[in-house]
């Protein structure tokens, strides 16, 4: 029975390892050449492998130069896919881990101070965060760009705009030092405004990671004072994700946080309840969602297919949204109201990642639709 196990890690390892070198690895490679080759500067032949990293490499002036001309959403997308890249790395060796043991990792791990489960614990967190976050961010990034905001005719709007951009761009690249850190240096990030008996106080990473909801709120506020995005429901959902995503992980989070002494004690079973929901909706759908809402709005996804994808994400969101909190603070119950609706928010949720999934499937372009704002 183990070595069947063994054997499906191993299965599932080599797919991850595919996953990453060719989708995360060449999808930052082509990003990273994109201004070069907008500039025509880029030199397609090769004749070997030290050619090939000198042409990947900016070297000449001109190489240099084209980079100058990209903006922050540039930098805010190429810096979140580097960071889904490390996640995934990290992803590899928890499941390198448990397929196989410490194998060549034994020494670094012993230099650590860790066993084979420590260092399984100290990785999975973090690749699983940065992973979410990184997608969050890059999506953040497409969305300014896409939504026009970063080169809006209002000059505040579009100052705004780029200020949050640089802010998710900071988040970012905190997020992937500081939980690359914890996961492989056994790195244990300080507690921030810590209550005199160490009870409560706001986790480290937990705030290095809400900087980037920080600057996809600064970019919201640019986009929403556009009066056209309010006659766009899948924006506005889209932008919802996000708005939801900061109030359950950064209100709601960091309140349970200054509040430990309570949520050990007498609200435990909330505390809980919180502990499941808020990874699962609050990082993993609601990235999800916004992630497929976004290439819904980048392929061009129209009429029928586009409402249905809209308003079943929109419903599923704020059931998820409400849900969560009701379960959270009202009733920790797992056969109440307030689990129920929970429950109904998620699978609504799920549902429009489906449908916006089969309607971008059903599009039939060469290459995405140019935004229309």
């Amino acid at each position: 029975m183990s070595d069947s196990l063994a054997d499906i890690g191993l299965l599932f390892f080599s797919i991850a390892f595919i996953l990453i070198a060719d989708v995360g690895g060449a999808l930052f490679i082509e990003l990273f050449l994109l201004p070069r080759k907008l500039a025509h500067s880029y030199s397609e032949q090769t004749t070997n492998i030290v050619d090939y990293i000198g042409r990947v490499v900016p070297i000449s002036r001109s190489d240099r130069s084209a980079y100058t001309r990209m903006g922050i959403g540039y930098w805010l997308t190429l810096a979140a896919i580097a960071s889904a890249f490390v996640a995934g790395v990290l992803g590899l060796i928890n499941l390198w881990l448990r397929a196989v043991g410490p194998s060549f990792f034994g020494g670094y791990m012993s230099w650590l101070g860790l066993d084979s489960q420590g260092f399984q614990d100290a990785t999975l967190d973090p690749h699983s965060h940065m992973m979410a976050l990184a997608i969050m961010g890059g999506a953040v990034g497409v969305a300014a760009v896409r939504f026009g905001v970063l080169d809006s005719e209002s000059r505040m709007r579009r100052n705004l705009a780029r200020a949050g951009g640089w802010i998710a761009l900071i988040g970012v690249l905190g997020t992937t030092l500081v939980l690359g850190a914890v996961a492989l240096l056994n790195f244990a990030p300080p507690t921030l405004f810590a209550s005199a008996d160490g009870v409560n106080g706001m986790a480290g990473d937990d705030a290095v990671m809400s900087v980037i909801g920080l600057g996809a709120m600064v970019i919201l506020v640019a986009i929403v004072a556009e009066r056209r995005v309010w006659r766009n429901p899948l924006r506005l959902t889209i932008l919802g994700t996000w708005l939801a995503a900061m109030l359950l992980n950064v209100g709601q989070g960091f309140w349970i946080e200054l509040h430990q002494d309570q949520f050990t004690a007498s609200l435990a079973a909330n505390d809980a309840s919180f502990k499941v929901a808020q990874p699962m909706t609050g990082i993993f759908l609601l990235t999800t969602l916004s992630l497929v809402l976004l290439l819904v709005e980048v392929y061009g996804v129209a009429g029928r297919a586009r409402r249905i994808a809209t308003w079943t994400a929109a419903l599923g969101l704020v059931g998820a949204l409400v849900g969560t909190t009701m379960w959270t603070f009202v009733d920790p119950s797992n056969n109440g109201l307030s689990f129920g609706v929970y429950v109904a928010g998620a699978g609504l949720s799920y549902l429009a990642v489906l449908f916006g999934a089969i309607a971008i499937w059903s599009v039939k372009v060469d290459r995405p639709v140019r935004a229309h704002t």
